[in-house]
């Protein structure tokens, strides 16, 4: 029976397989990794020099936005603009909850299109750890803080979140530790930092893949 190839969407410079699949050596030359998959890079838009915070589809996101909301004034940042995307699966009742906390200065959004146009061209994003989210940061070289969902016994954000960390890619707050001060201080480490350096990851999996993918039918 003929051995099937396996890619993984991702770098091992930053996260080898072995990190989260114990038989990965098992797998010898039938791995291939691609490098992360991510749209191509925004050009110009809205969002210079504003603080973006994002909490993915929204469906577990509030106490994160309402933490940041409430953390601006005691950040280096609080002069900037803070636009707040409540995500799509935000309820109603979680939104109208945001509302009442949107200060002069935050603009509150259920969600944009051009997402990837505003985090290329912030100041500072705060968000959690998705990989949609994760990789437009990377591409956007972007001062990050990483708060990543950890309910549920979920590990994948919080490893993807340390690893960054580790490499001075995004300052990282544990979800058990988020409170509105221990936030505030971790957006100012964050703005004190420097933009992250290009070449971290490999971001063109998309087309390494079709390569792959092409070689492995012929």
């Amino acid at each position: 029976m003929a051995l099937i190839p396996i890619h993984s969407f991702g770098d091992p410079r930053l996260a080898p397989f072995e990190r989260s699949f114990g038989a990965a050596a098992r797998l010898a030359d039938r791995l291939h990794y691609t490098g992360y998959v991510v749209a191509d890079a925004a050009l110009p838009g809205e969002g210079a020099a504003e603080v973006l915070v994002s909490a993915g589809g929204g469906a577990v996101g509030r106490r994160l936005l309402e933490s940041a909301m409430l953390a601006r004034e005691q950040t280096l940042l609080r002069g900037a603009t803070w636009r707040v995307l409540a995500g799509v699966n935000c309820s109603e009742a979680d939104f109208r909850a945001l509302e009442r906390l949107a200060k002069p200065g935050i603009v509150l959004e259920r969600s944009r299109e051009d997402f990837a146009a505003l985090l290329a061209h912030c100041a500072l994003s705060i968000s959690q750890a998705g990989y949609n989210t994760v990789a437009e940061i990377l591409q956007a070289r972007v001062r990050a803080v990483l708060v990543p969902f950890a309910a549920g016994g979920e590990s994948e954000q919080t490893l993807r979140a340390q690893l960054l960390a580790e490499r001075g890619a995004a300052v990282m707050l544990e979800e058990s530790a988020l409170t509105v001060a221990s936030l505030a201080e971790a957006v100012n480490r964050a703005a004190r930092a420097p933009r992250p350096g290009a070449g971290l990851v490999e971001l063109d999996g998309a087309r390494r893949s079709a390569e792959l993918l092409r070689g492995w039918l012929k």
